[in-house]
């Protein structure tokens, strides 16, 4: 007999912006899990009449979720402070079936959402699995999920015993799912009695800097020690404005002061997940890459050949980036005024 006795596999979305763009990958991917594996579906939405949960609540019942959640708040859910959804999951999610059983919570591999994540197991004392690159099933049905570490120079199965566990999955484009769809069991909570902490009270101040942040841009011109100047990252953001992206560094970079720490890719800076990755003038340190979504596609510019950043790139020249950068700017630039024309 198998030892994994997972039952259920239930995707939580906790009212955050983006809930949206990762809800159909993410329900899509259960449907697919549960073609594969013996369980129910479900799906948790915090939030039942603004825009973005009702959004969620008709994908879920159109691709024919077993039992879905609707935790109804009394107040704007994008007005939730982070906290306040925490106990709103923690005190609702143990009341619920699935909770008494043996689920796997799936959130999307977002920064606030890995956090709540791990808030909600510790509260629920379940398995916070952290961010997850696959979730397995093999020929024994056996369901496991593979995570990385070391910057990505290993990989670790696990697999998922009897117990509650929360998985944090990065969002793609998954196959859409042709079979007819089961009706969906659909549950309100009343969740205005829970009793909360204190608000916060949150003072927005001003931008210390004019410059896009690194937080969820889909392209990064990221510069390293090789960029040898302040003056150098002035070319990086203005290539970074023309691409539509924003300017990271790596931490020689910011250690030298020619980039602020919030711009700092890497162990002990910020892990990112953009589309594109400009990795300039940078040799590509373990300590670096393990800030970068294995997912991420890089392009790598270095003088030097054997700079280890060409083993991690999709795409590599080997050239001075003062070279390449206004040269790659002005073509830019060039193509826009002909697309005007």
């Amino acid at each position: 007999m198998s030892i994994v006795n997972i039952k259920n596999i239930c995707a939580v979305f906790c009212g955050l912006p983006g809930d949206v763009e990762s809800a159909e990958s993410l329900l899509l991917r259960i449907r697919d899990l549960a073609e594969k594996y013996p369980c129910e579906t479900g799906a948790v939405i915090l939030g039942s009449n603004d825009p973005t949960s009702k959004r969620i609540f008709a994908l879920a019942s159109s691709f024919g979720i077993d039992q879905v959640w609707c935790l109804e708040t009394q107040v704007d859910i994008l007005t939730l402070q982070r906290h306040e959804r925490i106990d709103v999951l923690a005190a609702i999610l143990p009341t619920l079936q699935v909770a008494h059983e043996n689920c796997l919570f799936l959130m999307n591999a977002s920064g606030d959402e890995e956090e709540v994540a791990a808030a909600v197991a510790v509260r629920m004392n379940a398995w916070a699995l952290g961010r997850c690159e696959q979730i397995l099933v093999n020929d024994e049905n056996e369901l496991s999920v593979v995570k990385s570490c070391f910057g990505g120079r290993m990989k670790i199965t696990r697999s998922l015993s009897a117990g509650i566990f929360f998985a944090a999955v990065r969002c793609v484009e998954q196959p859409r799912i042709t079979s007819a769809p089961k009706t969906s069991i659909v549950t309100k909570h009343e969740v205005s009695a829970i009793e909360q902490r204190p608000r916060f009270f949150i003072t927005l101040l001003p931008k210390s800097e004019r410059y896009p942040s690194i937080d969820g841009a889909r392209i990064l011109v990221s510069g390293g020690r090789g960029i040898g100047s302040e003056a150098g990252f002035e070319s990086l953001y203005a290539l970074a404005e023309t691409l539509g992206g924003a300017v990271s560094a790596s931490l020689p970079a910011v250690d030298a002061g020619w980039a602020p720490v919030a711009r700092q890719v890497g162990q002990s800076g910020k892990y990112v997940r953009p589309d594109i990755y400009l990795a300039i003038a940078m040799s590509g340190t373990p300590q670096h890459m393990a800030g970068i979504d294995p997912h991420t596609q890089i392009i790598a510019i270095n003088s030097d050949p054997e700079a280890p950043i060409f083993k991690q790139a999709q795409i590599g020249v080997v050239a001075d980036w003062s070279q390449i950068v206004p040269a790659l700017e002005a073509k830019l630039h060039s193509l826009e005024v002909k697309s005007l024309d």
